[in-house]
């Protein structure tokens, strides 16, 4: 059987918000034909039990490792059965007819392989769900704390409420044509976690496709329920995917540059939560501070760190 659209929900210790998650999925008759498939990525917490017994219409997908965002995204991709598939978060509530507006919007252009939406924190205001290509420039503002002052590298020079091509959409609500992954794949394994979205865009438009935006559909996106536990992990984890994708897209000069923006990245930031540290935050700024001394000597005494796995082989 085939469907005009497939849901592909990667869960890892989602407890209550991927019950939520899929409420506001089912809670409303939908005019199309759609499967939801939830790739459980080994959780511990009982939440795939509780959403397999509570929805036996859900498709559930059992890995007994963690997979990563892109793993289990891909098990979930190969499963699937519909015309267009949708990745989306766990810790998302899908508001009114947001999968219509969106299957709707790219049904009406071809041009389009991949198309994100407006996502909004659950106060109602706006969340970044889109933007541009990482750069030079973009990390040593991102680094060195200066896009506070400049932040258009990152929400783009648009309105969020037109619609319009852009470089990336977030993997948090992303659909995709099923001509567009065929012909460009599954996300890249190699991002464990961060960045294999942008990756996976970046195919989209080399391979003549459209990315998109719309303001059509409105998607809440609790963002970062599961990682927010093992946040200090994460940063080094993030970094290590932005010299991946340094690597794949800009070349081993922009990669030598980039260790320098980092590392005075590591020194600004370390000044930040060392004075929040002083300030009371002492938890979360410990974490932190521990967190970018591991980036910091990572990025000049573990070569796999910065230039992947396969170095070390032919080296």
């Amino acid at each position: 059987m085939s469907f005009d659209l497939s849901i592909v929900i990667v869960n890892w210790n989602g407890g209550q918000v991927l019950l939520d998650c899929l409420e506001s999925i089912y809670a409303r008759t939908h005019s199309f034909g759609l499967e939801v498939i939830v790739v459980d990525n080994a959780s511990s917490d009982g939440s795939p039990e509780r959403a397999a017994a509570d929805y036996t219409q859900v498709r559930l997908l059992r890995s007994e490792h963690n997979l990563g965002f892109a793993g289990g995204n891909n098990l979930g991709l190969e499963a699937a059965r519909g015309r267009y598939l949708l990745l989306l978060n766990n810790d998302t509530v899908v508001l009114e007819d947001a999968l219509e507006a969106m299957l709707a919007e790219i049904e009406s252009r071809p041009e389009v392989g991949i198309l994100g939406c407006r996502l909004l924190n659950p106060d109602g205001s706006l969340q970044r769900s889109c933007g541009m290509f990482p750069s030079l420039l973009t990390e040593f503002l991102d680094q060195t704390m200066l896009h506070r002052l400049f932040p258009t590298y990152k929400i783009g020079r648009w309105d969020y409420n037109s619609a319009r091509p852009v470089d990336w959409v977030t993997g948090a609500c992303l659909l995709v044509r099923r001509k567009t992954y065929e012909q460009i794949g599954g996300l890249d394994e190699g991002y464990f976690m961060f960045l294999e979205d942008v990756d996976w865009c970046q195919k989209a438009w080399r391979a003549g496709w459209q990315v998109f935006y719309t303001p059509a559909a409105e998607i809440v996106h609790l963002k970062g329920h599961s990682s927010r536990p093992v946040l200090p992990r994460l940063l080094v984890v993030d970094q290590a995917s932005g010299y991946r994708f340094f690597r794949r897209h800009h070349g081993r000069g922009q990669v030598w540059a980039l260790r320098l923006i980092v590392s005075l990245g590591c020194l600004v930031r370390g000044a930040f939560w060392a004075l929040r540290r002083l300030l009371g935050q002492r938890e979360e700024a410990a974490g932190r501070l521990r967190a970018y001394g591991e980036i910091l000597r990572r990025t000049w005494l573990d070569r796999a760190f910065v230039w992947g796995e396969t170095h070390e082989r032919r080296h």
